[in-house]
């Protein structure tokens, strides 16, 4: 560990709209374009989160990024690799298959008779 490097974490995130970057790539999981935060002085964790966009593709350094519970659409563009799991739409509506997240005071489980059918997160309440 360098001395002065920054840990930024993400947890607890979800994406389902389009994020592009000026290069005209896709971007991760609530970060426009994560890879851009990691480097030698710095960590990006990501924890329990999900992409349901048509475009999802993780650019990992694994050096200074890390996944843990993190889920894409997997007909969209993307990378299987440790911590990041694709999931058809069909499972990404079924709570049982996200591991590691809290439906019970953080996640709403998803309601397949709302508009939107994927898992929501609960109102943050201090």
């Amino acid at each position: 560990s360098n001395a002065g490097a920054d840990t930024i974490t993400i947890s607890d995130s979800f994406n389902f709209g389009t994020i592009s970057t000026t290069s005209g790539t896709a971007a991760a999981i609530a970060v426009n374009n994560p890879a851009n935060y990691a480097s030698a002085d710095n960590q990006l964790t990501i924890n329990r989160c999900y992409d349901v966009s048509e475009n999802a593709n993780f650019s990992l350094s694994t050096d200074t990024m890390s996944l843990t519970n993190c889920y894409y659409l997997s007909d969209a563009i993307g990378t299987e690799t440790n911590g990041l799991t694709p999931l058809s739409d069909t499972d990404m509506k079924d709570y049982n298959k996200f591991e590691g997240f809290d439906f019970t005071t953080v996640w709403y489980e998803p309601d397949v008779s709302e508009t939107y059918k994927y898992p929501t997160l609960r109102p943050y309440n201090k």
